[in-house]
């Protein structure tokens, strides 16, 4: 590995200010400060020959066959319907979908079935 990288917990609070106004310049995700949302952080791992793509596909090609392989569950589908309203899997919707799930190991975690659509809770 390149480098570490430091803990997911908490980072639901990640640009929130002494204020409590949520501030995205603010939520740096690594030590260097690379990233600043939970969608962009969750791309470069996907992207990493050493960390998850391997050496079997290429950076430009491994969202769309991630996006295939999900399309071909049903689960999935259905799971991604209910978030986004269709059934459309893509680059995009995956990065929101893994950021809304990073957003759980916290103090404060939520069952999966509270969270509706990424970036809110249900509270029913």
């Amino acid at each position: 590995m390149k480098r570490n990288a430091p803990t997911i917990l908490n980072t639901a609070f990640n640009g929130i200010g002494a204020d409590l106004e949520y501030d995205p310049s603010n939520t740096v995700m690594f030590w260097d400060s690379r990233s600043h949302s939970l969608e962009d952080q969750a791309r470069g791992p996907i992207l990493s020959q050493e960390e998850m793509r391997g050496e079997n596909y290429a950076e430009d090609e491994i969202f769309d066959v991630i996006a295939t392989r999900l399309s071909e569950i049903p689960e999935y589908v259905t799971m991604f319907d209910a978030a986004f309203g269709d059934e459309t899997i893509d680059e995009t919707r995956i990065l929101q979908a893994l950021g809304a799930f990073t957003l759980h190991p916290s103090p404060f975690t939520l069952h999966p079935s509270q969270c509706s659509k990424p970036g809110t809770v249900s509270t029913t």
